[in-house]
């Protein structure tokens, strides 16, 4: 075997703190709303792009409401 390759999306380590951290750092440079553990938890398991893609909508709809 030359190579093995991990998917760490949470099936070998728990990965959804540091996971969440990261999103929460990019939204705040967006100037968007933070999300929960939880939220991030619902979002997660499609790759990172549609991570993010749920996660930007999901800020941007609860920051409409929040106004």
């Amino acid at each position: 075997m030359k190579a093995c390759i991990f998917d760490l999306d949470g099936t070998l380590t728990n990965t959804l703190e540091s996971m969440t951290y990261s999103v929460n750092l990019t939204l705040e440079e967006m100037g968007l709303s933070k999300i929960t553990k939880d939220q991030c938890r619902v979002f997660v398991g499609n790759g990172a792009r549609v991570l993010m893609e749920k996660v930007t909508e999901g800020s941007r709809r609860h920051r409409c409401f929040k106004n």
